[in-house]
């Protein structure tokens, strides 16, 4: 998001969408609107962000609001159908996600919605169209960072929220722009200046907004009783996204009330993180690399 008359640093930001492509290469896309206009441009394929950062050059000029960009490793819901890349579009929301959510079937039963994709990131749009923010953050299973603007109110305002499953980093650079990403890293290597930046705490919701003067705020409320420390990553060796909440498990003795040992399901948590060194992505087991 920039100050009010900024420029918009067009090669910056081709430059942090690419690298962002360590997040995945299934798909990309990107949200933007232009100050005052009626509502945000959403452009999005299921190409890698290296063959779409063209796009970025229709940010370009001094009435550019915000941008926020997306790089998809597809788990569930096929790139072919456009509606399953992100930026997610449906119920008044348009929303990026990191991550994996393992019940989102159950989300659409609980708000008695009709899904209009078949991704799992959907849900969260209809969670925050039909309950709110503090509701995902204590209902949704799975890991959740996403930006994501209201197309009805508040429409030049950008929201952004972890759970503290996958990295979020906030910057304010030295012109006033804030901008944000998976890992500080992304953001210093595509070349932006830094005047200081933060780890999102989890279960906290960040707004940001210009005020009257054109500066950009950033706001925060926490929305859950819920704590944990912020995920810390950096580029490549980290895990991209959570698998389903089912799968590897392990079993732990435990003495009962009557002194006999009881097997207890534990469970374990599958991701995929990208291995520098092979240039693959892998299976983490329980980890974060």
């Amino acid at each position: 998001m920039t100050p009010a008359g900024a420029q918009f640093p067009v090669g910056a930001v081709q430059e942090l969408w690419t690298l962002l492509e360590d997040r995945g290469t299934h798909a990309s896309g990107i949200c933007f609107r232009w100050t005052d206009s009626d509502k945000p441009v959403v452009i999005k394929d299921a190409l890698p962000a290296s063959q779409m950062i063209d796009n970025v050059s229709k940010c370009a000029g001094l009435n550019t609001t915000y941008a926020f960009f997306h790089t998809r490793y597809t788990t569930t819901g096929s790139t072919s159908n456009n509606g399953n890349n992100h930026p997610i579009v449906g119920h008044d929301m348009i929303v990026t996600h990191n991550g994996v959510i393992s019940q989102h079937s159950t989300i659409f039963n609980q708000l008695g919605v009709e899904r209009l994709h078949q991704v799992d990131s959907e849900c969260i749009n209809a969670s925050l169209k039909h309950r709110s923010t503090a509701w995902l953050a204590d209902n949704i299973q799975g890991s959740i960072s996403i930006a994501w603007v209201d197309i009805t109110q508040n429409r030049e305002e950008v929201n952004l929220f972890t759970n503290g499953r996958n990295p979020l980093v906030v910057a304010r650079l030295t012109n006033g722009s804030v901008v944000w990403a998976s890992t500080l890293q992304h953001i210093e290597f595509a070349g932006f200046e830094i005047e200081h930046h933060f780890n999102a705490q989890p279960f906290k919701q960040y707004k940001l907004f210009r005020n009257d003067e054109g500066y950009v705020v950033i706001d925060s409320i926490i929305v859950s009783d819920q704590m944990c420390e912020p995920y810390v990553a950096t580029m490549y060796r980290h895990t991209a996204s959570y698998a389903q909440d089912v799968g590897y498990t392990t079993k732990k003795k435990k003495k009962s009330k009557k002194g006999r040992s009881k097997a207890q399901n534990q469970q374990f948590y599958a991701g995929m993180y990208y291995d520098v060194d092979e240039m693959c992505w892998k299976i983490a087991k329980n980890r974060r690399v």
